[in-house]
């Protein structure tokens, strides 16, 4: 069974993969039945794979610094959202002269609606 296949059973609908940069290549060399495009008014080649459609729906692939080198992460963005845990806040800290200091406070927290819903293919080779 695929990553985006265990996706879709555990009802989220894959939409996003990110890879870093070295997978990302990786994934763009699978061309599949795909060809190289290249314009030549425009002197552009074009040899990546930004979107690959499956059984189980369309994702865009994109290539994220912040993720390891092996590591792929498929998800459904509708699957996460911002959980705000304390309200923004502004507190007055004191004057000095003409200046006004404030402190703003917030807790937030990053919510998972369904975590089966999403998928980390890791210990890849790069």
């Amino acid at each position: 069974m695929t990553a985006l296949q265990s996706i879709w059973n555990a009802g989220g609908s894959p939409k996003e993969v990110l890879a870093n940069g070295t997978l990302k290549t990786k994934i763009s060399s699978f061309v599949g039945g795909g060809t190289k495009q290249q314009n030549a008014k425009d002197k552009t080649v074009h040899q990546s794979v930004d979107l690959y459609v499956s059984d189980f729906g369309t994702v865009s692939i994109t290539a994220h610094r912040n993720v390891t080198s092996s590591t792929v992460i498929a998800y459904d963005p509708e699957l996460w959202a911002i959980a705000t845990l304390r309200k923004y806040e502004k507190q007055a800290l004191g004057k000095t002269g003409d200046s006004e200091k404030f402190l703003l406070v917030t807790e937030t927290s990053l919510e998972s609606k369904n975590e089966a819903g999403n998928a980390k293919i890791a210990d890849l080779n790069g």
